[in-house]
């Protein structure tokens, strides 16, 4: 039962709300009340008081007061008088006692020095004529009955008002409880429904989307939700791709290759060096793949190995340009320096010779006999940027985001046939990122490419 996160919700907000709702009363009673019992002493020392002066002022002395108060024909107290007179005492101008019996003062009895002070005077026509003392905080149990014989209706009052603190203490529960369930359905419903769909994700329906309601942490791990499960679908569509291209850059190869060996093997063919050269090259293409994966499975994993020095932008150029020229050349393409600035970078200068080397590699690829390639450098505010720049074919914007995606080609019909995997510019992205930089491309169809990586 307590499993729901509905129910224990429920019980958190009524048991939260049951401890303020104590603690409000606890508070409100224990201030109000003593101010409420002050009040009702304050108002029977003030009505005692006036009922003295009246008295006094009717008969001009205080013989036979206690008859006022309730004594009965035969001179003896009543027990409404006997109650009255517990805990006060009246005494004349002397501090004789006159009427009273508190704090062993009896009638006749002169009131102690010390106690004298705090006595209230009694007034008739500016002249003292007598003093009223109060003894209720010592006198707790008379002073209690004394109170309610005099001041019925502030005990109907203190009542009437617990009443009201524990009627407000109910509703205020019966309210919570209902905000608390509310509250709690509007909690649990999104949670449930992201178990759902966690289950559904777990049973293999990768991409499963839930509705996002709010903005709230909820919505946010809605979003998070449907964002993860967007990544993993396009993970796993990549995975299936992925496994597909390799097992068909691996098969045209091993194709090739069986097929030479079978046909000498059954005596089709004398083997001759053209033969032997073509074998050759297809194993050099199997060999630069399974090189080319584990470059990226090191990368993956975050154990490719750096060896980092420092060395000169303009070398890493130079460099390149000397292991690229003469194919360039070949195909008729110029390959050019333009280092606007220079720059010491700490690199693993063999990585930024693959890397280069990819990127030229590309860029010669798709350039067009004629055309121009094109190595520079400059600084960009506190970056230090490295460009790689064709007049090559270009490329829409629908394809930039996904240049650097394993097995992707903007031409699929140019692919190991020209001796490619599909995996060098994934190979160029893993490598930039392994030396802490970017690597970004802009292009166009028929204006060129240029591959930007910044430090």
């Amino acid at each position: 039962m307590f499993r729901s996160i509905s129910i224990k919700l429920t019980i958190a907000f009524v048991f939260v709300s049951l401890i303020g709702i104590g603690l409000m009363g606890w508070l409100v009673r224990a201030r109000t009340e003593p101010q409420i019992s002050q009040l009702q002493d304050s108002n029977r020392d003030a009505l005692f008081i006036s009922f003295a002066q009246d008295w006094y002022e009717e008969n001009g002395e205080w013989d036979d007061i206690g008859r006022g108060l309730g004594r009965n024909s035969s001179g003896n107290e009543n027990g409404d008088s006997r109650r009255f007179a517990r805990g006060i005492v009246l005494t004349d101008d002397n501090h004789e006692v006159v009427f009273g019996r508190a704090a062993g003062y009896r009638v006749g009895d002169m009131v102690k020095d010390q106690q004298q002070d705090r006595a209230q005077p009694i007034e008739v026509d500016g002249e003292v004529v007598g003093y009223y003392l109060s003894f209720q905080s010592s006198s707790g149990s008379d002073n209690a009955a004394a109170i309610q014989a005099i001041n019925r209706a502030e005990d109907i009052f203190l009542q009437q008002f617990r009443t009201a603190i524990w009627l407000g203490a109910g509703l205020a529960i019966l309210v919570a409880l209902l905000v608390g369930a509310f509250l709690a359905g509007t909690l649990s419903r999104p949670l449930r429904k992201l178990t759902t769909a966690t289950q559904e994700l777990a049973s293999g329906n990768l991409g499963h989307q839930v509705d996002v309601s709010s903005n709230d942490e909820i919505g946010n791990l809605a979003q998070a939700f449907n964002k993860m499960s967007i990544d993993l679908a396009e993970g796993e569509r990549l995975r299936q791709q992925m496994t597909a291209d390799i097992a068909h850059d691996l098969r045209t190869p091993l194709s090739v290759i069986l097929g030479y060996t079978e046909a000498l093997s059954e005596g089709k063919f004398e083997g001759d060096s053209e033969i032997y050269d073509a074998m050759h090259n297809e194993a050099q293409n199997l060999n630069r793949l399974i090189d080319d994966l584990r470059t990226l499975s090191l990368a993956d994993a975050g154990k490719l190995s750096l060896e980092k020095t420092s060395i000169l932008a303009s070398e890493i150029l130079q460099q390149a340009h000397a292991s690229w020229r003469m194919t360039a050349s070949n195909k008729q393409i110029e390959l050019n320096l333009a280092a606007e600035s220079d720059f010491d970078l700490s690199v693993d200068p063999g990585r930024m010779g693959q890397i280069m080397s990819n990127l030229i590699s590309n860029s010669i690829r798709y350039t067009p006999a004629g055309g121009s390639i094109t190595l520079g450098t400059r600084r960009d505010g506190e970056r230090k940027v490295i460009t790689v720049q064709d007049t090559g074919s270009g490329m829409p914007a629908e394809q930039l985001p996904h240049i650097f995606d394993r097995f992707y080609r903007a031409d699929s019909a140019r692919h190991t046939a020209q001796g490619q995997s599909g995996l060098g510019l994934a190979i160029v992205k893993s490598l930039v990122e392994a030396h802490n930089a970017t690597i970004s491309v802009d292009s166009a169809p028929n204006q060129g490419t240029i591959f930007t990586v910044s430090f």
